[in-house]
C-alpha cells in the first residue's frame, strides 16, 4: 500500500473518530507568541540580523503604517546566490504548529524563492515560501509539518538561529520587509509528533515521515482541527501532558516519553514500532493494517475503522471487527 494511500486512510479514520469529516466544522484562530528579541523598533534587534558574505545589512523603516526591517537583496552586478541573514532564537519552540512573520515585497520577480532556516544541533529545519502578492502586508506561515531537514538538528526545543534567505532569480537589485515574528498553534490538543529522530537512525526514512506528517496535518486544517506539531526528539511526558490525542503518522523509532505518558486519550500509529506493546490501557482505535501485530502482541483495542485497503475514499466505519480481522475464518480478498 502507497504512503499517500496508508497516510490518507489513516486520516479519514482520525476524522470520522472526532466526528469532524463534515465541513459544519467551526474555524478558531491559532495563538500567537511573539518571538523573544525579534523587535523592529530597538537597536539592538536590528544588530542582531547578522548578513551573510555578499550580503548588505538590515535597517529599519516604515512601510504602509507598519514599522519593519528592510532586508535588501544586491543581486546586480555581483555573483551571490541568495541574500541571507542570520538571527538568535531564544525560547523554546517545540509546542507550535510553525512560525508566522508578516511579509512585503513591491517586486518578489528578481527572487526565485525564499527559505525560511531554522538551526538545531547539527542540522536545520527548511521551509520554503514564495512571495505573496505584491505591493501589500502577508502574512507568512511555515507551518513544522512541511519543514524538510539538512543534517541532524536536535529538535525544536534546541533551536537556536533563524535564517532567511531570499535566492537569486534575476540579476536586479530588489528588497523585501518583515516584522511580527510569532508562533502559532501553540494552544492545541491535538499533538502530531513527526519523526524528526529517523534523520539519524533511518535517514531513508525522512521523506515519508515528512509526506506523512504534512498529510495528517493537512487533512486537520480541513476539518478545522486545531493541533501542534512536536518533534520526536522534543516529546516528554510534561509536554504532552495537556494532549487530549497524540497522533504518530510515520515514526521508525517510538519515543520513550509516549509509553510513560498517564492518561493518555489515544495513540494513533502507523507503523507498530516495537515497543507498541509497552503502551498502558485500552487502545480506542487501530487502522486495518495494524489489527495482526495488535492482536499477536496481546494488544487490547475498542474500536476498528474499516475502510477497505484499496479505496480509503469511502471511509466507512465500523463498531465490530470486519470479516478479515484477527479471529475471522475469511480474510480480506486480494
Amino acid at each position: 500500500m502507497t504512503s499517500s494511500v496508508r497516510a490518507r486512510v489513516l486520516a479519514c479514520g482520525l476524522l470520522w473518530l472526532l466526528g469532524a469529516a463534515s465541513p459544519s466544522s467551526v474555524a478558531r484562530a491559532d495563538s500567537l507568541k511573539a518571538l523573544e528579541g525579534f523587535s523592529c523598533t530597538s537597536e539592538p534587534g536590528v544588530q542582531a540580523w547578522i548578513p551573510m558574505a555578499g550580503s548588505r545589512a538590515v535597517s529599519v523603516t516604515n512601510v504602509a503604517g507598519r514599522a519593519a526591517l528592510r532586508m535588501p537583496c544586491n543581486f546586480h552586478g555581483t555573483d551571490i546566490e541568495r541574500a541571507s541573514w542570520d538571527h538568535p532564537v531564544k525560547g523554546d519552540l517545540a509546542m507550535c504548529r510553525g512560525v508566522q512573520f508578516l511579509f512585503y515585497c513591491s517586486d518578489p520577480s528578481a527572487v526565485a524563492n525564499f527559505t525560511l532556516y531554522l538551526r538545531s544541533g547539527d542540522g536545520w529545519y527548511r521551509g520554503v515560501f514564495d512571495a505573496p502578492a505584491a505591493g501589500q502586508w502577508v502574512p507568512i506561515r511555515v507551518a513544522k509539518a512541511d519543514m524538510n531537514v539538512e543534517g541532524q538538528p536536535a529538535g525544536w526545543s534546541k533551536i537556536d538561529t533563524l535564517r532567511i534567505s531570499a535566492w537569486r532569480g534575476q540579476d536586479r537589485d530588489t528588497e523585501f520587509y518583515v516584522t511580527d515574528f510569532a508562533l502559532f498553534g501553540g494552544d492545541a490538543k491535538i499533538v502530531i509528533v513527526r519523526g524528526d529522530s529517523a534523520a539519524k537512525r533511518a535517514p531513508a526514512e525522512m521523506g515519508a515521515v515528512r509526506e506523512y506528517t504534512s498529510v495528517m496535518a493537512g487533512m486537520l486544517e480541513r476539518a478545522n482541527l486545531p493541533y501542534l506539531v512536536l518533534s520526536d526528539r522534543d516529546v516528554t511526558a510534561g509536554r504532552l501532558r495537556e494532549a487530549r490525542l497524540v497522533i504518530l503518522p510515520h515514526n521508525p523509532a517510538m519515543p520513550d516519553a509516549i509509553v510513560e505518558r498517564e492518561g493518555h486519550t489515544m495513540v494513533i500509529t502507523m507503523n507498530r514500532p516495537k515497543r507498541y506493546n509497552a503502551l498502558p490501557g485500552a487502545m480506542l482505535i487501530r487502522m486495518y493494517d495494524a489489527m495482526v501485530e495488535a492482536e499477536k502482541n496481546g494488544v487490547e483495542y475498542e474500536s476498528i475503522l474499516d475502510p477497505p485497503p484499496a479505496d480509503p475514499s469511502l471511509c466507512h466505519p465500523e463498531s465490530t471487527r470486519p470479516s478479515w480481522a484477527p479471529g475471522r475464518n475469511t480474510s480480506p480478498a486480494a
